[in-house]
């Protein structure tokens, strides 16, 4: 059984995981705990890169105790960074992100403002 772990700020919807399913043959995706998804939907901006390695560790010892094949990974860039490095550095997984399509609709309100809405649809995933 091909296993992942999804580290985004949303959950995988059912394109995505049809994709993952079809292409990667991943069968069981685990998603972070309430408490993951807390250090991850909150990056503090003041931290520096050791300051933030810290901080990712909850995150850190998952991927390194999950036995994983695939990291699906989205969110703040340098967050993202580290990730990547540690993972290269101490385990074997892939790591691949999910890519989207932009459409934009443009709507009138009833009192004639313009509203515009994007909406994201799942391309692919890509390994990086």
């Amino acid at each position: 059984m091909v296993k992942a772990l999804s580290i985004m700020n949303h959950k995988l919807n059912n394109d995505q995981m049809e994709d993952l399913k079809n292409n990667w043959n991943i069968i069981a995706v685990d998603e972070l705990n309430t408490n993951e998804k807390n250090i991850w939907g909150n990056i503090p901006p003041e931290m520096n890169k050791d300051e933030l390695k810290t901080y990712l560790k909850p995150i850190l010892f998952k991927i390194k105790n999950g036995d994983y094949e695939y990291i699906i990974l989205a969110g703040e860039l340098s967050a993202c960074l580290i990730l990547i490095e540690e993972i290269d550095k101490t385990i074997y997984a892939d790591i691949i992100t999910a890519t989207t399509r932009r459409e934009s609709i443009e709507m009138i309100s009833p009192d004639g403002e313009t509203i515009k809405k994007s909406v994201f649809k799942h391309v692919r995933f890509r390994e990086l």
